[in-house]
């Protein structure tokens, strides 16, 4: 089943945001209703959906040469297409202004540093080094978004464990790719990152100690398990 990696994404991104929560709310700083819990949700998820129709349209050559799925091919009309991505774009900016100007400022760049990953002419996705430095930043803007839509705060999380989860993300796909690509210069940097900065919060943020104890064996068995490319 092809299109299992859109239910990935959905899920991904729904862990993502209660992870936020649940690590504010061990750091014992802001509390939410279920309201806005469940607004925040829904403005999020539509929000960063238009990110992937972008995304299949960039790769969607690749992906029909793979047999990959694609919303691009599987809808096969640019019309429609363009029409549900734009529609998906217009509702997730109305929601997102109705929370603050700042978090429709976040979610612009959101757009912007996706859309240099994936849109020719930059598409930095296929230039090693770019690559994880700009999955970096759209992580950072991420959870800054977060931070903002669901606590009007910048500060909601502190600084220290959105680089940690910025630089796992950027590490992530370092590791991943390097069956075809090694790039040592990523590794050495966002490896160095996420060191500093997990063992920085495990040291000061002991309330969230238990919560990411696991991301260093997790990704040292990553490293593991991905051979680099000869």
């Amino acid at each position: 089943m092809k299109e299992i990696k859109y239910i990935s994404h959905f899920l991904r991104n729904i862990y993502l945001f209660f992870l936020f929560i649940f690590s504010v709310n061990l750091l014992n700083k802001f509390y939410l209703n279920n309201y806005s819990i469940l607004f925040c949700l829904i403005t999020y998820l539509i929000s960063y959906t238009p990110i992937y129709f972008i995304n299949d349209y960039a790769d969607n050559e690749e992906d029909k040469k793979y047999d990959k799925a694609n919303l691009f091919n599987k809808i096969n009309n640019k019309k429609i297409f363009w029409g549900i991505t734009s529609l998906l774009m217009i509702v997730g900016v109305i929601l997102t202004l109705k929370i603050s100007v700042s978090s429709l400022f976040l979610l612009i760049l959101l757009y912007i540093f996706n859309a240099v990953y994936s849109l020719r002419p930059l598409r930095l996705r296929n230039k090693p080094v770019l690559r994880e430095v700009a999955i970096f930043f759209i992580y950072m803007v991420k959870m800054f978004y977060l931070s903002v839509i669901l606590y009007s705060s910048f500060t909601a999380l502190p600084l220290l464990i959105i680089l940690m989860s910025a630089s796992t993300g950027a590490l992530s796909v370092s590791l991943y790719k390097r069956h075809s690509d090694r790039v040592k210069t990523s590794e050495i940097l966002f490896g160095s990152i996420f060191i500093i900065s997990w063992l920085l919060t495990e040291l000061f943020y002991k309330q969230t100690f238990l919560l990411f104890l696991p991301l260093l064996p997790a990704l040292i068995f990553l490293a593991i398990i991905s051979p680099p490319f000869k």
